[in-house]
């Protein structure tokens, strides 16, 4: 038998079974993705626009498609938020959907929403997954708040990461009734956030509090301000004193500009509080602006430690040698910060230098640098702006200044072309 007709003969009968026939072509099977891999190819999209796409082409798409489409929910006027409440969030149709919101952000463009008075009402009960809450420029102050608004917090069991920028509180006690109420909370980010002055007659609160236990703080205030104060009291009666690892203290001189035109200078009555909290804390990352009287003794220990050195003015060339008298400012500041530290500090970062404060003579950094309890830096990086001074001799210079750290080759810089 010829091999070579019997394989003729099967082909025909393969061709037949597949529909093909006497004249006409087959037509192959349309490719089909499982839909565990359609749904991970989809977990990657987060254009808006493109999900909604994807949730037309096909009903095997649109699950996944919708979760990752409401796993965030960022509103940025009144308007859209009325809408997002009516038309989203009290809708039964959408309420399977709503269970996999992670993401809930506003900031509209000004003070004046008029929800802010039933923000917490409104949302209360309908994002039962809530992990992160961003709230921007909301003024509680404009309206009386009920005594169980802040409490509301409680309903969002998940909740992780509460960040409030540019907000206006009705008073000091809104706050840490809020988070108390928000037991899971490890995440709190205030960005000059405000509330009305109290006297300090006004006796505060005294009672210990077990929430919330905070892991990381941020505060961005400004250096005249008095409102830190009270917050730095009340996380001293809580879990959070021993909880925090991670604490960002940044100082502006104003709401308007982050690049200082002085030097900052805290209040006594901060530096007190803060070395009281710091006294309990036990910190892995320590981000602090650079502050003429700020020293760092008062944390005992750190791992990791950011200097924003953007308290710092900028150089001003109109002037008899005012980048020598800034630069020697510059050296000085970082020594105070660092002089009277004990912690065994592992890995140190200065940001947001200008180079041409860096060009003046200053061993005393080096002598600090080298003492016994920075024996265990494993990397000093300095983040360095471009201004006059090239990049050559900005390296050069640093060497010199530095050899124990570059003989230690623990130490980089870096050009930045701003911050």
């Amino acid at each position: 038998m010829d091999l070579s007709d019997t394989a003729d003969q099967h082909n025909a009968r393969r061709y037949s079974q597949r529909g093909g026939g006497s004249g006409s072509m087959a037509t192959a099977r349309p490719v089909s993705l499982p839909a565990e891999v359609t749904d991970i190819i989809i977990s990657y999209v987060d254009d808006p626009g493109t999900l909604c796409s994807c949730m037309l082409v096909c009903r095997s798409w649109a699950p996944a498609s919708r979760t990752i489409l409401f796993e965030e929910i960022a509103i940025q006027s009144p308007e859209s938020y009325d809408l997002s409440v009516k038309r989203v969030i009290h809708s039964d149709k959408f309420r399977t959907y709503l269970a996999s919101t992670r993401i809930f952000r506003t900031y509209p463009d000004h003070s004046n929403a008029a929800y802010s008075h039933r923000l917490f009402y409104d949302i209360a009960g309908h994002l039962p997954s809530l992990r992160t809450l961003t709230l921007g420029n909301i003024d509680w102050s404009k309206h009386h708040p009920r005594a169980n608004e802040p409490l509301l917090l409680s309903t969002f069991g998940q909740l992780r990461r509460l960040s409030l920028r540019d907000c206006c509180l009705p008073s000091f006690h809104f706050l840490p009734r809020a988070l108390a109420a928000a037991t899971s909370l490890q995440d709190l980010s205030l960005f000059h956030v405000t509330w009305p002055h109290v006297s300090p007659l006004v006796p505060t609160i005294s009672q210990a509090h077990k929430s919330p236990a905070l892991h990381r703080l941020s505060v961005y205030f400004t250096a005249t301000d008095t409102v830190v104060d009270p917050l730095l009291r009340w996380l001293c009666q809580t879990c959070s004193r021993n909880s925090i690892s991670h604490l960002l203290l940044f100082a502006h001189e104003s709401r308007e500009s982050y690049r200082n035109t002085s030097a900052i200078v805290l209040r006594s009555d901060m530096l007190d509080d803060l070395t009281t909290l710091g006294s309990y804390m036990y910190l892995t990352t320590l981000k602090v602006t650079m502050v003429r009287n700020f020293s760092l003794a008062m944390f005992p220990n750190v791992h990791a430690l950011f200097i924003y050195a953007d308290a710092l003015p900028a150089p001003s060339y109109n002037e008899t040698q005012p980048v020598q008298v800034q630069a020697i400012s510059f050296w000085s500041t970082l020594v105070l910060m660092l002089r009277d530290t004990h912690f065994p500090l592992r890995r140190l970062y200065i940001r947001n230098v200008v180079s041409d404060l860096l060009l003046v003579d200053s061993d005393q950094a080096n002598v600090v640098l080298a003492r016994d309890n920075f024996s265990i830096l494993q990397l000093v990086r300095f983040t360095v702006m471009r201004g006059r001074a090239t990049p050559k001799s900005v390296l050069a210079e640093m060497i010199k200044r530095l050899p124990n750290l570059y003989s230690r080759g623990i130490l980089e810089v870096e050009m930045t072309l701003g911050r």
